[in-house]
């Protein structure tokens, strides 16, 4: 969920191939009505379908555009939403059949961006046989503009592979298949880092899991799908205190949290857990040294099973998202944890 409207809504990475619906869903919780017009990026350049231009969302209402009418066929585009009035909430809903080229299936709920920043975070991920990570940075300036990624493995933060240098021309799009760089890592969860030189990009994220893990030693909950999909953007900000509400285990759900510390200092991190039958919370710390993370999962935290809320606190900011998995449909999710208030702090360039 969001929990402020804009003027602008960033979506980096969408798709509308055979095998996939996307459905931008537009909410105006206002007393006016709101328009806003849409533009689509390619790699070889920006359209803005007369479709999609002016589109009117009255006062209190949700409109929803299915973006393969206009969009057809693409394995890979952007999406800008500009309001001309009011403001709006912007998410997309992508739905995979597994009739694709990646025959993946399940489905995506992905919040948009609300503005761009020169520096992002992505607390956890994993890639591998059957697991195709890639991401996606999107340049919405009418300026090229140079960006660094970096991804860091846990528990390798002193031996971290060189960046991935991308260029992005004005208005469009660069990306990076995880899946099929040497420099990755095939085993175990990594965060990755980006930094924008001069000009700042917004930074999403996919995930398809297309079969069982392999190797044997895969990172836990790896190994507890065969399948799936989810997309999220990058944190622009780090924060001494977050919530993940929401989380569960048991036989047929499970899930943990990734805390990555994106700073050049140690930070010492209390993940607490708290259940509606528990007074007092169940919490564990960990000392993180400087780049270094921390996937904690649901089992550490709660006795038995059931829904449970964890609230991430740290004397350094962090960056902390949630993986949630669900083993009967075979699909997960990764999305950021909510940020507290007066704990936020804007993310530091890439060394400090």
């Amino acid at each position: 969920c969001t929990t402020f409207s804009s003027d602008t809504w960033y979506f980096p990475a969408l798709t509308t191939t055979r095998d996939a619906l996307a459905r931008l869903s537009l909410f105006n919780p206002f007393p006016g009505d709101a328009s806003v017009d849409i533009s689509i990026a390619f790699e070889s350049g920006v359209r803005k379908p007369t479709a999609l231009s002016g589109v009117v969302i009255p006062a209190g209402t949700t409109r929803v555009i299915e973006l393969g009418e206009d969009v057809q066929r693409r394995e890979q585009f952007s999406a800008t939403i500009t309001s001309r009035v009011g403001g709006v909430i912007a998410e997309v809903a992508q739905r995979f059949d597994g009739t694709g080229d990646i025959p993946v299936t399940g489905l995506r709920l992905v919040p948009g961006s609300r503005s761009a920043s020169g520096a992002w975070a992505f607390a956890g991920g994993f890639t591998g046989p059957n697991a195709q990570e890639t991401l996606v940075l999107l340049n919405p300036s009418e300026d090229p503009v140079g960006a660094l990624a970096q991804v860091v493995p846990y528990g390798s933060a002193d031996l971290v592979p060189e960046p991935f240098e991308l260029e992005l021309p004005k208005l469009r799009y660069a990306t990076v298949d995880l899946t099929d760089e040497s420099r990755v890592q095939q085993v175990g969860y990594h965060a990755i880092d980006v930094e924008a030189t001069d000009t700042d990009v917004v930074a999403a994220r996919s995930l398809n899991i297309t079969g069982a893990a392999e190797p044997a030693d895969a990172p836990s909950l790896r190994d507890t799908i065969t399948g799936g999909t989810t997309a999220s953007p990058g944190a622009s900000h780090s924060a001494r205190r977050w919530v993940a509400a929401g989380m569960s285990v048991g036989e047929d759900a499970d899930s943990l949290l990734f805390v990555h510390n994106f700073s050049t200092e140690d930070s010492v991190v209390t993940v607490a857990a708290r259940t509606a039958d528990s007074t007092d919370a169940l919490s564990e710390e960990y000392e993180l040294p400087a780049g270094e993370s921390v996937a904690v999962e649901a089992s550490q935290l709660v006795e038995g099973g059931g829904l449970f809320t964890t609230e991430v606190t740290s004397d350094k900011p962090v960056v902390v998202q949630r993986l949630q998995v669900w083993t009967t449909i075979q699909d997960l999710s990764i999305q950021s944890a909510i940020p507290v208030v007066g704990s936020i702090d804007e993310l530091s360039d890439l060394g400090g």
